[in-house]
């Protein structure tokens, strides 16, 4: 942040996660199974403000069935 503070600063994780709202987190990259099981604590982190972003989902129908549950803010994916 001090050279780039432009950048937001982001974690992923693969399995369950834990974000500390104290920390300068604004991306949150979350394996896309995480999805299924996560729900309430994805929309509380949007609500904080965080973005939250589904990685990475190579297949169209998972990657439609996450954007049409408004759970994600983006997509990272090896076939865009």
């Amino acid at each position: 942040k001090r050279y780039f503070p432009e950048n937001k600063i982001g974690t992923f994780h693969l399995t369950g996660f834990s974000v500390d709202p104290e920390k300068d987190v604004e991306i949150i990259g979350l394996y896309w199974t995480n999805f299924l099981f996560f729900k309430n604590k994805i929309k509380k982190l949007q609500a904080e403000g965080k973005l939250v972003f589904a990685w990475t989902v190579n297949n169209q129908t998972i990657k439609e069935k996450l954007v049409g549950s408004g759970l994600v803010d983006g997509i990272i994916t090896d076939n865009p």
